[in-house]
C-alpha cells in the first residue's frame, strides 16, 4: 500500500452491516445455498459494482428538488415496494424516476 493510510470508518461499517441485516430480514431466501452460489458467481463477473451504466455513461446530471404532498409520497413508496425484488431494492427516488419516464413517454406518444 502506498500513500497515506486511511482509518476504517467503523460507524459506516456498522451501517452497512445493519443494511445487509435488514435486507436478509426482508428476504430470508437470500441466505439459501442457491442464493449464495448466485451471489458468488455474480461477484466473480467483471462488472461496475452491479450497475449497468454509471453516471459517466449517461452524461452529466442535474439535481432537481420538488415538493410533493404526503399522498403522493405514499403512492411512490407503494410503487417502490411493489417493484422491489430479492437483491433489488427500489427506492422512492427510483420509483419517481420510473413514473416520470413512463409519464413522459405517454405524453410524447400523444403528440
Amino acid at each position: 500500500m502506498t500513500g497515506k493510510k486511511r482509518m476504517v470508518d467503523l460507524a459506516a461499517v456498522r451501517r452497512g452491516l445493519a443494511g445487509l441485516d435488514a435486507t436478509v430480514r426482508r428476504w430470508p431466501e437470500l441466505t439459501t445455498p442457491e442464493a449464495r452460489e448466485r451471489l458468488g458467481a455474480y461477484l466473480e463477473r467483471d462488472h461496475d459494482m452491479g450497475r449497468t451504466k454509471n453516471a459517466k455513461d449517461k452524461g452529466p446530471t442535474v439535481q432537481t428538488a420538488v415538493r410533493l404532498d404526503l399522498e403522493l409520497i405514499t403512492r411512490l413508496d407503494a410503487i417502490a415496494r411493489k417493484l422491489s425484488r430479492p437483491g433489488l431494492e427500489v427506492t422512492r427516488t427510483d420509483a419517481l424516476r420510473i413514473c416520470l419516464l413512463t409519464g413522459l413517454q405517454a405524453i410524447e406518444k400523444e403528440r
